[in-house]
């Protein structure tokens, strides 16, 4: 009995270690996630940079010329002075003070200044608003559009500093750039740089101590158009070198909707702890030891019965307002020490009172004060305690109770102070809380010393004494943090690893004694289904899952997988039957995946399945030839242009499903054994799913969701973006359709010619220039040379077509532009190519990464260039080769083409007169049409064109193999 259930215990003690395996990961996630989600914005070590903090380290924002209270000036910063404020925020505009060119207006501020001054407060100056004279002429009446010319704009700051430079600590450059309210037209990172630039540099002449601030942007979530994301916008003008012009970061730390302890942190949440975005955009950019100023704060909370416009940050009640305020200003004391001032919200706003910035204010309309307001006296009156941060002003947070002790409060986990004065003699020991004090030696002869006073401390208030005999040191700075530390965190991930290892072992010694082969084997042969009922069963199994929603697609998805296991060979001709469709979308579980994406990985991992339990089909003994190093090479290229990139999510997205995408075709070709017929059988394919295309687009010609009317013509797309993308993809198509149909031995000629014609038609309904006028000229001189005798009348049929469509355009609006050199995409592609030349001569060795062309392509278009601003690629295939790939992406391109004609050579040699012979010069024509309408347009990195180049380059790399080995 032992031997028959020896196997019964081996799969269960299989399926335990899987399951242990699995919980083993689930803990460590979760633990490794809930480490990170609270150490998340904590500095790691004493040597990140941090900002200095101000002391009192809380500012107050003021509106002291545009409230519609009756407070007056005077009473709003005697209120500022009570509170403990020193520095408050002021908008100084410049439409008040230059209403026409070169006449000024500086009564109305200097009254405002003198009362400042009077009150013994430093403003940081908001320069912002323009006059009417300054503004575009596309937004006269835009107060914050910003001006025409920076020149102008940066002759007023600098008017302002020295006029009023002694009293300003700062001075903000414009505010909220990256919202259209204080903008106009689309958001533009480079016309702010630029302001900054004049600006800092006329404010440096003429106020040298002055700091510059920039960004304070505004939270969002948009991306493009508009309004463009608070964190992405930093990125951008940071990549733009806006950081050599400011010395401040301004930000702005709003609630919204959740509490304080909301510690999720994501560029598609709102909430306070987005601040950490921009603190880790700044340490990525190597811009860690800039200040960062939060120049607004707090929470909205709306008045009871208010009749105004809604708040687009939501809103809280008054108790709960102040209740957060409070909270997340002890969570940025304790945890932000690269926070250094923070300006609570204003008294009152400079907004009408129906404005919703009522809800973040300190008093009501009429001066009452309301719970927020003895929130800030309660922060800015509190006993001194040093947090987290560098603290250099310490008059305040010195105490002595004697002669010889010096002492300091301070909350964190680590806390170094640097000593000055030391003097021969002097003795010098340190205690913290009731610990024992430690004697501390400095070398001989130094005067200063820097000491790590405690560390490893619990996160709470601590209190350090430092006492002395022979003379007391000077204490010049404090810096005190709560240092993200791993904990437990290192110990449990090495158990983890070691039990992980133990139990893989497990998996495989079980494994292999249960010999998995032979039970696939077995269940293969039992199971035994015809490959064209598993290859419709799973074509259905796909159309469920497009169509449906809910759970039945991913039970579809499962199924079409199960049978994929079975067949490998099956889902091989289904994914590439898929290949035009990569436009459709999945969605199972949220997530996004292209139709030709999800086939090609379940046809990887049913053929690795099969190959790991000895049943997939046999593998060559493979030739290297130059195809294969041209396309390893560019997979190296565009892996490191795409580790590289400036914009990793768009980048690894591109480099998932094109590139990687594409190199799994072309390995799942080669790495398998084919005869000759099959590859004849592998156009058929291709063939099959163009002319499934070209039916879509010429039934939905007939509807207007399947067109583009556009320059006098309706334009078939089919399900593409665009109708370029479908020609595209159809001129690459047909001449393999032309090949099928002309091949000796066919013995359907006239299903294939009734294809070609149905492929032509949906490419002339297309309306594409670029197909018609250069990619199907390329692959007809291909054709032309391929066929013989009779059969070059199916070129000339191809010529007639063209002809007949060109002439059918001449009279359109659409071909006339091409001619014409005033206007038009003629023009239009000259400036494009103008802009990506110059920008890979800025980026000739790595390029800018897959893409990312869009990031970059607006700071290189020429003035007065008439362009489209918003194009993702050069529409050039050498140039696009170049940005997405750098130097070795554009070698790659000519390793392969060089891959090509050899492999060509080598067919046509063993093989002329032969179905590989005359089907390779198909994929010339094919592969020909590729660049001359790469030439202008898209050649290479889309899914659909990538899929199909991969397949055709694997397709004539495995046909010059079969060649030389039938020939030795």
């Amino acid at each position: 009995m032992r031997p028959r259930a020896a196997p019964v215990f081996r799969l269960l003690r299989l399926v335990l270690a899987l399951v242990m395996i699995g919980g083993i990961l689930f803990v460590w996630i979760a633990e490794y996630s809930s480490h990170r989600t609270w150490e998340r914005g904590l500095p790691r070590s004493e040597r990140e940079p941090l900002s200095k903090l101000t002391v009192p380290r809380y500012g107050l924002n003021t509106a002291l010329l545009g409230s519609p209270s009756e407070l007056s000036a005077a009473d709003m910063l005697d209120t500022t002075v009570t509170l403990g404020v020193r520095v408050i925020r002021q908008r100084i505009a410049w439409d008040v003070i230059e209403p026409n060119p070169g006449t000024y207006d500086w009564s109305v501020y200097d009254s405002v200044l003198a009362e400042c001054a009077a009150h013994d407060l430093q403003l940081i100056a908001v320069l912002d608003t323009s006059p009417a004279w300054a503004r575009p002429g596309t937004n006269p009446a835009k107060r914050y559009a910003p001006p025409d010319d920076a020149a102008d704009y940066a002759r007023f700051a600098g008017l302002v500093a020295e006029r009023y430079g002694r009293q300003i600590i700062a001075y903000q450059i414009w505010d909220q750039p990256n919202i259209n309210d204080h903008w106009h037209g689309e958001i533009n990172p480079q016309r702010y740089v630029e302001l900054l630039r004049q600006a800092s540099a006329v404010l440096h002449a003429a106020d040298p101590d002055a700091l510059i601030i920039g960004g304070n942007m505004a939270p969002t979530t948009e991306r493009s158009g508009l309004n463009l994301s608070d964190v992405q916008y930093l990125r951008e003008i940071n990549r733009r070198g806006a950081g050599a012009y400011y010395d401040v970061l301004g930000i702005r730390v709003l609630g919204f909707w959740s509490a304080p302890e909301d510690r999720r942190v994501s560029e598609e949440v709102l909430n306070f702890s987005r601040a950490i975005l921009l603190r880790e955009e700044m340490l990525a950019r190597g811009l860690g030891s800039k200040d960062i100023w939060a120049l607004e704060s707090g929470w909205c909370a709306l008045p009871p019965g208010w009749q105004g416009q809604p708040s687009p940050s939501g809103s809280d009640d008054e108790l709960l307002q102040a209740e957060r305020l409070w909270r997340a200003m002890l969570r940025a004391e304790r945890e932000w020490p690269w926070l250094g001032l923070v300006c609570l919200p204003a008294l009152q706003p400079e907004a009408a009172l129906d404005d919703p910035a009522w809800g973040y204010a300190l008093l009501s309309p009429l001066g009452e004060g309301r719970h927020a307001l003895a929130v800030a006296a309660r922060l800015l009156q509190r006993p001194r305690l040093l947090f987290p941060g560098v603290t250099r002003a310490l008059d305040e947070a010195i105490m002595q109770p004697d002669a010889n002790t010096q002492m300091i409060s301070f909350y964190g986990s680590d806390v170094w102070v640097e000593l000055a004065g030391l003097k021969p003699g002097m003795e010098i020991s340190l205690a913290i809380d009731d610990d024992p004090p430690q004697d501390i030696s400095w070398p001989q002869g130094a005067e200063t010393l820097r000491v790590h006073a405690g560390e490893h401390l619990a996160r709470h208030a601590h209190r350090l004494a430092i006492s002395s005999r022979g003379g007391n040191p000077t204490i010049s700075a404090v810096q005190v943090l709560n240092l993200a530390r791993p904990g437990m965190l290192h110990w449990q991930s090495l158990a983890a690893i070691l039990a992980l290892a133990y139990l893989f072992y497990a998996v495989y010694r079980n494994l292999r004694a249960l010999k998995p082969g032979v039970l696939w084997r077995q269940l293969r042969a039992r199971i035994q289904l015809p490959a064209w009922v598993l290859l419709a069963a799973m074509l259905v199994l796909l159309g469920v899952a497009l169509v449906r929603p809910g759970m039945l697609p991913l039970a579809a998805l499962a199924l079409y997988g199960l049978f994929a296991l079975f067949n490998p060979r099956s889902a091989l001709w289904a994914a590439m039957l898929t290949v035009p469709f990569a436009p459709l979308q999945l969605r199972p579980l949220s997530l996004t995946f292209s139709v030709a994406e999800v086939t090609l990985l379940a046809a990887v991992a049913a053929q690795v399945w099969n190959w790991l339990l000895g049943m997939g089909a046999p593998r060559p003994r493979l030739r290297l030839s130059w195809l294969d190093a041209g396309v390893i090479l560019l997979l190296a290229a565009m892996l490191t242009s795409t580790i590289l990139a400036e914009y990793q999510r768009v980048a690894w997205r591109e480099f998932r499903v094109v590139i990687l995408g594409s190199f799994l075709w072309y390995g799942l070709i080669r790495l398998q054994s084919w005869e000759p017929h099959e590859l004849v059988h592998m156009q058929r394919v291709l063939v099959i799913s163009g002319v499934c295309v070209a039916l879509v687009a010429l039934v939905w010609y007939l509807f207007p969701s399947g067109v583009v009317a556009a320059e006098g013509v309706r334009r078939a797309r089919a399900f593409y973006g665009s109708p370029n993308n479908l020609a595209l993809y159809l001129e690459r198509v047909l001449p393999m359709a032309v090949g099928l149909a002309t091949l000796v031995r066919e013995r359907k000629r006239g299903m294939w010619l009734a294809g070609a014609g149905l492929i032509l038609m949906a490419i002339i309904l297309s309306f594409s220039r670029g197909a018609l006028l250069l990619g199907l000229p390329a692959a007809a001189l291909v054709l032309l040379f391929m066929l013989r005798g009779s059969q070059r009348w199916l070129v000339a049929g191809l010529g007639v077509s063209l002809l007949v469509a060109v002439v059918a355009m001449l009279g359109s609006e659409r071909l006339a532009q091409l001619f014409d050199p005033a206007r038009g995409t003629t023009l239009i592609r000259v400036g494009l190519w103008q802009a990506s030349w110059r920008l890979a001569l800025d980026h000739p060795l790595w390029g800018v990464g897959p893409d990312n062309f869009i990031a970059y392509y607006r700071d290189y278009i020429a003035a007065n260039a008439l362009v489209e601003p918003n194009l993702s690629h050069p529409h050039n295939i050498a140039l696009d080769f170049w940005l997405r790939g750098g130097a070795a992406g554009l070698a790659a391109l000519g390793v392969i083409t060089a891959g090509i004609v050899g492999a060509l050579r080598r067919i046509l040699r063993g093989a002329r007169g032969t179905a590989l012979g005359h089907l390779a010069l198909a994929c010339l024509a094919g592969l020909a049409a590729m660049p001359a309408h790469g030439l202008i347009d898209s050649s290479f990195f889309v899914t659909e064109l990538a899929y199909w180049a991969a397949i055709v380059l694997a397709w004539l790399a495995t046909a010059q193999q079969l060649t030389l080995e039938t020939a030795s």
